[in-house]
């Protein structure tokens, strides 16, 4: 689904206008006007009078074509898909899902609606896409509603509707029936096709809306403003137009984008001619983040809707792909933050589309999409932080009532109630800590909502809550005042002037009222450890660790106040000079750092270093340690499945406005860059610093600045041409185009000076400005070395010249002249007229006619051109080179550390298993050791026990000495007389016959 950016407040038609646009041949009165006003008056907060600035992005500049890498986040290089043709077939009979995508999971819209509810509530939790299929088939369906004949029909002649070329993304209005002639005249894409419409971001009619909720042919739960939309929680006047109608053809396409703040996005096809269908190709909700990074490799900006991603490409992403032919009756269910492009096909195919903002969505949206908005200034248009407040107190309200009616009982719709409200509040309560300021400077004593009318960011198109900046002095004109958020001007984005003042949209009473009720009732249904601080104080709000980016930009606010016209040097990436409100000293570092460095360098968002700078005793350790933080904290998020919403705090921040610089601002005459912002459509304007104050100047509050210097990477060139200022526009009216080039830089051939553009005749040579004494010396040595005797060494030749044979003067014999400088620069400067050449009293330069050196000068200016574009290309060349030879090095030293890092790990777990075996042995033995030490000791008691026994029993008078018959008498012996040497054998001849015995046993003293 493709939810413009288009549809400024103040452009938008009146309803009745829009009635006719749809409606033509029919008088608006008999459609029911009054419902048109009704409808249209939901989307917009008040009359077009009184609203502010609620704009879309209607660029009419064609993005400029960019190199095939142009990586901006911040890790590895994303994958860099191949750069191919993304025109796509006005009608292709290949089957779908084509080799390399998935199906997306399909349903029978005839299923029953409670089962159906509940499939498509868990691909919703999932993240994954849906498709409902056959809902033509259900009864109520109304085929004749939804045809180009009843537009015809119900409308008046000459109704036009707002179509977009998709060749030059130009918007335009045209007849009806022109344009349902023209899609019916479509035929296959023929090469070198200037027009192609697109009726897209169209109102949907009324009678289509009442249907759409009256027919039960469409779920009521994902109808807009159902009962889980949070957009019901407004009041109409506040609510966006979400409903919206596409009117395709073959060959149209809706580039590839991700729906606005997170919602859901429901797409419904009504009607289709000729075979016509739609195929769509879709990811799933957790991979936005690498999606990002993926376009990015390609130089483009998936929040900015700029790229139509040929199949190869998205084939060779390194994330899974969904594909769909929708034919009508089909619902297609885009998860949140599903990145999804549309590609029409066949004849004419007729759509429904709308957005629900889920709860789930405010979280998503707050931590992740605004961030990015903010960044890369992508209209808001949903109001976040308005529809989180109105949340807030409604569920604080339907809690309390819960509460009342279980008698303080958990139930499971308290539980619920509970369970959505605790993140609400904790996002709340930092939208708060956010927008305060201890001074309150600009603060409202009293608030009325119905006065109230909705304010938006001049620069980056953000809905503004609370609190902002605005400059009345640079509106010249009478025109609405310049108004930037606060995270704009602490990024250094603002007016011409750059003094502004803070203002604040309501009393920080009121919100701090709204946020302590909401704790206070949710505190009732929480443990004791998880309830969160009650009657929240300003004070409470001053220590809170939430970022202060308000407060932030109050302190920068009060320094370009006072020391604008100062300047100091930035240590970092050499030395610099920069205005001294623009930086920040660090006594541990023992130097200074400009808020454009302190990011790239330190990882430190310029909200953080304004307000850690204060305490010059912390500020080194805190930025050291945040670096650190930082690192870990985003190499945690690149091996997750989240995104930028797993960030928190300042690290969210950080990690916003490093990955993001290139930005599509809403860039009028009366704004300025930030300090590392990069035009999207315009790639050569980088970041860059603030142009020094000149010493001795004075400066009064809403005096014009110097157009703002651009630097390549951290290279500074200096410029000191200051333009008149130009006209003022207003923001909310202009988008700014691109403008001549007046300012051309230095080159190494020769000085350069810069000649203002201005309407009307082209100035005559005297009278334009002299140079210098320097730069008359610089431009002696480029005329000499233009006038180069006989070897023409600046590839002139008759072939190749404009007057054919060039003859240039001996230049010892040519004076130095005394005339302007002129730029070498591969810009080349227009040639004066005839007529103001025709003025001169004589040649310009003794010897040479002034045609002949206006045509050298602008061969010699087209040739640097050309070497310096080949220059920068093999430099491009060179650097790519070097990119790819460092990534292959890092790839495979990162390998060959991983593979020692698995062997050393082999070894150890081989020695650990080695020990472990020894170990056991060691133990087995010692135990077998010990088991044997002490057998040992119990038989040698046992023989010491035996032989006193038998001492005792032969000592004994009552025993005799004559041994049982049949026994020797040698084993009566006592073993004393058989150790007597000789004694011996005459003992045991006489003892033979004497046997021993004890009675009851015989015993054999020797052995026993």
């Amino acid at each position: 689904m493709a939810l413009s950016t288009a549809a400024a407040l103040d452009d938008v038609p009146s309803s009745a206008e829009i009635a006719k646009s749809l409606l033509p041949n029919t008088d608006v009165d008999m459609l029911g006007a009054d419902s048109w006003n009704d409808a249209s008056a939901g989307s917009s907060s008040a009359p077009a009078s009184q609203r502010k600035k609620g704009r879309q992005s209607t660029s009419s500049v064609t993005p400029a074509k960019l190199k095939p890498s142009h990586p901006r986040s911040s890790g590895v290089s994303p994958v860099k898909p191949p750069q191919l043709d993304s025109s796509f077939p006005f009608k292709s009979t290949a089957p779908i899902p084509r080799p390399g995508f998935l199906a997306m999971p399909t349903l029978d819209a005839s299923l029953p609606i409670e089962r159906l509810r509940i499939k498509m509530m868990e691909h919703e939790e999932k993240g994954i896409p849906l498709v409902v299929r056959g809902f033509h088939k259900l009864p109520g369906w109304n085929d004749l509603l939804f045809t180009p004949e009843w537009m015809i029909t119900h409308g008046q002649p000459g109704e036009t509707i707002s179509v977009r070329n998709v060749y030059n993304k130009q918007d335009s209005k045209m007849p009806l029936t022109e344009f349902i002639k023209r899609c019916r005249n479509a035929s296959d894409i023929i090469p070198g096709e200037e027009e192609r419409y697109y009726g897209k971001d169209g109102l949907c009619p009324p009678q289509w809306e009442a249907w759409l909720s009256s027919s039960n042919v469409v779920p009521k739960h994902i109808l807009p403003f159902g009962s889980d939309d949070v957009f019901a929680l407004l009041e109409p006047k506040d609510r966006a137009e979400t409903l919206m109608t596409y009117f395709g053809v073959g060959g149209t396409h809706t580039p590839c984008h991700k729906d606005l703040c997170a919602s859901v996005g429901q797409n419904l096809m009504v009607h289709t001619e000729n075979e016509g269908s739609a195929v769509w190709y879709m990811t799933a909700r957790d991979d936005a983040a690498v999606v990002s990074e993926y376009f990015h490799g390609m130089g483009q900006e998936i929040d900015l809707e700029t790229h139509v991603a040929s199949e190869l490409e998205l084939k060779a992403a390194p994330f899974k792909m969904y594909m769909h032919r929708q034919e009508r009756g089909d619902l297609i269910c885009v998860p949140q933050k599903s990145c999804h492009q549309v590609i029409n096909e066949g004849g004419i195919t007729i759509k429904l589309s709308w957005s629900r903002m889920l709860m789930s969505s405010l979280d998503l949206a707050y931590k992740s999409e605004l961030p990015i908005y903010h960044r890369v200034c992508r209209p808001e248009i949903y109001s976040v932080k308005l529809l989180i407040h109105s949340a807030v107190l409604a569920l604080t309200q339907k809690l309390s009532q819960a509460m009342q009616g279980s008698g303080g009982e958990i139930t499971p719709r308290v539980r619920s109630l509970r369970d959505t409200l605790k993140p609400l509040v904790m996002i709340y309560t930092e939208m708060i800590v956010s927008a305060w300021d201890m001074e309150r400077k600009g603060e409202p004593t009293t608030f009325d909502p119905a006065q109230q009318y909705r304010l938006s960011c001049d620069f980056c198109g953000a809905d503004i809550f609370q609190s902002y900046f605005e400059c009345r002095d640079c509106d010249e004109d009478g025109n609405e005042p310049v108004t930037i958020c606060s995270a704009c001007y602490v990024e250094g984005r603002s007016c011409v002037c750059e003094v502004m003042q803070p203002v604040h949209v309501r009393p920080f009473k009121m919100l701090l009222e709204a946020r302590n009720t909401a704790v206070a009732v949710l505190n009732q249904c929480l443990w004791e450890q998880e309830k969160l601080i009650e009657n929240y104080s300003y004070e409470e709000l001053e220590s809170d660790e939430s970022p202060h980016v308000h407060q932030a930009a109050v302190i920068l606010a009060k320094s370009v106040n006072l020391n604008l016209d100062e300047t100091a040097k930035c240590r970092e990436a050499g030395t610099h000079e920069v205005p001294a409100a623009y930086s920040v000293t660090c006594s541990g570092c023992h130097k200074r750092s400009c808020l454009t460095h302190l990011l790239k360098s330190g990882r430190v968002h310029p909200a953080a270093g304004l307000l850690w700078s204060r305490n010059g005793k912390t500020f080194h350790t805190t930025h050291m340690s945040f670096k650190h933080a930082y690192s870990t904290a985003v190499d945690k998020m690149k091996t997750s499945r989240w995104g930028i919403e797993m960030l928190e705090g300042w690290v969210r921040l950080s990690h916003a406005a490093i990955t993001y610089q290139r930005c599509r601002p809403y860039v009028n005459q009366r704004l300025t860059m930030g300090f590392f912002d990069e035009d999207y459509d315009h790639p050569l304007t980088v970041a860059k610093e603030r142009p020094l104050p000149q010493k001795g100047s004075s400066r009064s509050k809403g005096k014009k600045r110097a157009l703002d210097e651009t630097i390549a990477g951290d290279d500074l060139e200096s410029n000191t041409s200051v333009p008149a200022p130009p006209k003022a526009i207003p923001a909310s009216k202009k988008r700014k185009i691109s403008q001549p080039s007046s300012q051309l830089s230095n080159t190494a051939a020769g000085a350069v000076i810069a000649i203002k553009q201005e309407p009307g005749p082209s100035p005559s040579m005297n009278q334009l400005p002299h140079a210098t004494s320097t730069s008359a010396t610089s431009a002696t040595s480029a005329s000499r070395t233009l006038a180069a005797s006989s070897q023409n060494t600046l590839g002139i030749t008759s072939s190749n010249s404009l007057l054919g044979p060039v003859t240039l003067p001996n230049p010892s014999f040519v004076p130095e002249p005394n005339f302007p400088q002129h730029s070498l620069a591969p810009t080349a400067l227009p040639p004066p007229s005839a007529a103001s050449l025709d003025e001169l009293a004589g040649p310009l330069v003794p010897g040479i006619d002034n045609d002949l050196l206006v045509r050298v000068v602008k061969e010699v200016s087209d040739e640097l051109s050309e070497i310096r574009k080949h220059a920068e290309d093999t430099q491009y060349g060179h650097r790519t080179q070097l990119e790819a030879l460092m990534a292959e090095y890092k790839a495979t030293m990162e390998a060959r550390f991983r593979a020692q890092e698995e062997a050393h790990a082999s070894y150890r777990d081989y020695a650990e298993r080695t020990m472990a075996t020894s170990d056991s042995l060691t133990k087995t033995l010692t135990a077998q050791v010990s088991q044997l030490k002490a057998q040992l000791q119990d038989a040698q008691a046992r023989v010491l026990r035996n032989e006193a026994i038998i001492d005792r029993m032969i000592g004994s008078s009552g025993v005799t000495s004559t041994p049982p018959s049949g026994i020797p008498s040698v084993f009566a012996t006592p073993p004393s007389s058989r150790l007597n040497g000789s004694n011996n054998e005459s003992q045991e001849s006489s003892s033979i016959t004497k046997p021993t015995s004890n009675g009851r046993f015989i015993r054999r003293p020797d052995v026993l």
